[in-house]
């Protein structure tokens, strides 16, 4: 039995010798080894003469560094109030490329797929990416934000990738950037920012783990994105446009497009999704026709694929349509270069395509499940966080109670946004949806899922900004919601705030018992969550819902 545990445990001892002797969390990683079977508990320390972490810590300590990197609310801030930053951004980009010892043109052997956009583009990379496995090829992907835990941000081959992996990857970049912090003419801090310091990694990673296909999801922009240093892509798209980030972007579509249109290489393949907005349309095209991109505008599966409507999508909502037909052309485009004898012929959608379009999940969007402590209670969660992706998850929440399918008795639906947001504009659809079927109450809360001295999420703790202020943000919200249903002429309903997801959800157990027991028979509720994929992650994980 102990010669099974330091076999077991030797692969742990290894990833500890690659690491940097010292952590910014202030704990050594050559003291002694302790090994504990599925990473759960300490078990008996094994003397060797030195000692390890266990893999779990090493992962939690990588995770506390990270969120010791400027969050993404604080980049924003500074792009905000400063030009300057997205002039420098790529430069600093390529300069922290050059400090972990990859060059920009290294990332062409990755075979990318970069996909921008307002709306749809984590469901488009995945889709691409379950479209590209099935024809066999070793993928990874990367999106952002994740939802329960930071890992899901990179997943190899269909999976968010290993705390093995992960450890491994985070800690030899944080040595490579330490080793380089007092270098002169650095540009911007010594240290990335949290999305940028990821996206190192998962470059990092991509180049080692020789994965076949890379599908990277632009973070915020376009031009200035973290992302955007990978010179020639095998194909790039752009998912349907609207209105987001504003304050950076611009607040015309003629100027967010400009930005998103940034992705597109001189003479890198394009697949757009046909737009809503001619603005839009008009950029992309004279953008793809400057810099000689041939340009594909998507068409419905079912009219550029003779047995389109034989294909059935992994995805609920009527908008995956889309970002299917937009991921099917991309997909068609990586295998043409890449597997020409996998390419599809005469316009039929092969079996490897159409079991990928099927076979496709992506949590957090138009999902459903079942409340993990009450069987009576069904979720409904959506990520929608803009105008365009909220309106088509008003509309999913609306035909499903049309159809039936969410038929319960009581109906509530609970609602966050992030802080930079036009709240009153995000809530009106999901007003007009419940004027056509109301809710029974309307729940808020901030994207914080426990507050508890036993309890920290490292996973998410870098979502709030340092001086957020819970209750008033709660009160204004719920005060929108009441001004917006006068407004509009709708039946008033109850309005409940929770200072986290999970007070909010265990009154929502506590009031389905309640309200059973008053009807002296099981009441069914229908719980729909939206507004922000911080808030459906918290629910997953207050809930302990798996994922994968």
């Amino acid at each position: 039995m102990l010669s099974q545990r330091i076999r077991i445990a030797a692969p742990i001892c290894r990833l500890a010798r690659a690491m940097s002797s010292s952590s910014p969390t202030g704990r050594g990683y050559n003291v002694r080894l302790q090994y504990s079977p599925h990473n759960a508990h300490p078990s008996r320390s094994l003397t060797t003469g030195h000692w390890v972490p266990l893999l779990v810590d090493v992962v939690q300590d990588a995770v506390k560094a990270l969120n010791s990197l400027a969050s993404n609310a604080t980049l924003l801030s500074q792009l905000r109030n400063s030009s300057y930053m997205n002039q420098v951004s790529i430069p600093e980009m390529h300069q922290l490329l050059e400090r972990i010892g990859v060059k920009a043109t290294d990332l062409n052997s990755l075979n990318v797929v970069h996909v921008t956009g307002t709306k749809g583009k984590g469901s488009t990379c995945a889709f691409v990416d379950s479209i590209l496995r099935e024809h066999g090829v070793q993928t990874l992907l990367y999106t952002s934000p994740h939802l329960v835990r930071v890992q899901e941000r990179i997943r190899l081959h269909g999976k968010p990738v290993g705390s093995d992996l992960f450890a491994k990857y985070f800690w030899a970049v944080w040595s490579k950037l330490e080793a380089t912090k007092n270098s002169t003419n650095l540009i911007g801090a010594s240290m990335p920012s949290y999305f940028r310091y990821l996206t190192l990694m998962t470059f990092l990673m991509a180049l080692e783990t020789k994965a076949s296909s890379s599908c990277c999801c632009f973070g915020i922009g376009g031009s200035y994105d973290a992302t955007n240093v990978v010179p020639a892509p095998t194909v790039c798209g752009i998912t349907t446009m609207g209105y987001d980030h504003v304050n950076v972007l611009g607040n015309t579509l003629t100027s967010i497009t400009t930005h998103k249109a940034g992705i597109i290489k001189h003479g890198v393949p394009i697949v757009s999704a046909k737009q809503e907005s001619d603005e839009a349309t008009m950029v992309i095209r004279d953008t793809a026709q400057r810099m000689n991109a041939p340009l594909t505008i998507a068409r419905p599966l079912s009219q550029a694929f003779s047995n389109g409507l034989q294909a059935t999508l992994g995805l609920n909502g009527d908008h995956q349509q889309m970002n299917a037909a937009v991921a099917a052309q991309i997909a068609q485009i990586w295998l043409g270069k890449h597997r020409p004898e996998a390419a599809l012929k005469e316009g039929v959608l092969s079996r490897p395509f159409l079991d990928g379009l099927a076979k496709c999940r992506w949590p957090g969007r138009n999902q459903t499940a079942i409340h993990s402590s009450n069987s009576n209670i069904r979720l409904w969660l959506d990520g929608a966080h803009n105008i365009e992706s909220l309106t088509a998850c008003a509309s999913w929440i609306s035909s499903k109670i049309a159809s039936g399918a969410a038929n319960r008795e009581r109906r509530y639906l609970m609602f966050n946004c992030s802080h930079d947001r036009d709240v009153k504009t995000l809530l009106k659809p999901l007003v007009q949806a419940h004027l056509r079927h109301p809710f029974d109450g309307v729940v808020f809360s901030p994207n914080i899922v426990k507050k508890s001295s036993a309890y920290h999420d490292i996973d998410t703790s870098n979502n709030q900004p340092d001086d957020f202020d819970a209750q008033a943000w709660i009160d204004a919200n719920a005060g929108i919601w009441r001004q917006l249903v006068q407004e509009l002429g709708g039946q008033s309903t109850t309005t409940n705030g929770f200072l986290t997801i999970d007070d909010a959800l265990e009154w929502l157990a506590a009031e389905q018992v309640r309200q059973s027991a008053d009807q002296k028979k099981p009441v069914q509720f229908e719980f729909f969550a939206t507004g922000s994929l911080h808030l459906v992650g918290g629910v997953l994980r207050a809930l302990e819902i798996p994922i994968d």
